[in-house]
């Protein structure tokens, strides 16, 4: 893979637009295969804040591995994969309005 050279360019490889009615959804293990990426949404309806965001992402993903390891705070998770060492921070935050929505997966191990 080579070197992001521009926050745009970074932006537009690694961000990917979903449909939380999508019922083909995100795996966990997908997760960690995308790695570092930016997942964005939009909701018909406003959600309060950054918490109700990343509850409605941690819905949309299925787990599928039960050795996945899952924390949430609020507005922030971290997901560790024990097989492999991998651990996620995921974040939550809007992106204009309250129904247009962000999240930042970041691998931090």
């Amino acid at each position: 893979m080579g070197i992001v050279k521009t926050f745009e360019e970074f932006i537009n490889k690694n961000t990917k637009q979903i449909n939380l009615d999508d019922l083909d959804g995100l795996t966990d293990v997908e997760l960690f295969e995308n790695g570092d990426a930016n997942y964005y949404f939009t909701t018909d309806e406003p959600l309060a804040n950054n918490d109700a965001t990343m509850d409605a992402f941690l819905k949309f993903v299925e787990t599928t591995n039960d050795e996945i390891i899952w924390e949430c705070d609020g507005s922030q998770a971290s997901v560790l994969d024990p097989k492999t060492g991998i651990e996620l921070q995921i974040d939550a935050a809007g992106d204009g309005d309250f129904t247009h929505h962000l999240i930042t997966v970041m691998t931090i191990k």
